[in-house]
């Protein structure tokens, strides 16, 4: 497998160039990174393992960033389906009241939304109050067959 180019900063060229077209995140650096780095959600279940999660040196303060990498392959199932299979006593409903929380989206139906999506938008989140970033970052890596498209949505926390 090919290394990734990566820049100065020690970031892969193609999440730098994400991060740059931002003017919070532009110039970030890395300061620690973690490979199937997993996040407790409050509420029961498994972790959230995120395929990459990272503390960023930003201009102005810090950033807690996860990458989710994609091959061709779905965000799990839509948040209806994964309520319906349940057994005795699970605390999915619980588990989701709280992404929900942590997401602000606790008027808005998600039943349409990819749940593994949730859980990913969450960890950065969670973890920028665990290690006081200001700033929450998660990016979706999508590999093709003929390019690599990045999406990317910057959110500021409140981490005290």
């Amino acid at each position: 497998m090919e290394r990734a180019r990566r820049n100065e900063r020690s970031l892969p060229l193609e999440i730098a160039n994400v991060l740059d077209g931002n003017d919070v995140t532009h110039n970030a650096a890395l300061l620690l990174g973690f490979p199937e780095h997993q996040v407790r959600i409050e509420g029961g279940g498994h972790a959230s393992q995120n395929d990459v999660w990272a503390l960023l040196q930003l201009r102005d303060g810090a950033a807690s960033m996860s990458v989710e990498a994609k091959s061709g392959e779905p965000f799990d199932k839509l948040v209806a389906d994964w309520l319906r299979v349940r057994s005795d006593g699970s605390n999915k409903p619980q588990r989701l009241d709280s992404l929900r929380r942590t997401l602000g989206i606790v008027e808005e139906n998600v039943d349409g939304i990819r749940y593994q999506l949730l859980h990913r938008t969450a960890s950065p989140l969670l973890e920028a109050k665990r290690f006081r970033a200001s700033i929450a970052i998660m990016i979706v890596q999508s590999f093709g067959v003929r390019r690599m498209r990045t999406a990317t949505r910057i959110s500021k926390t409140s981490a005290k």
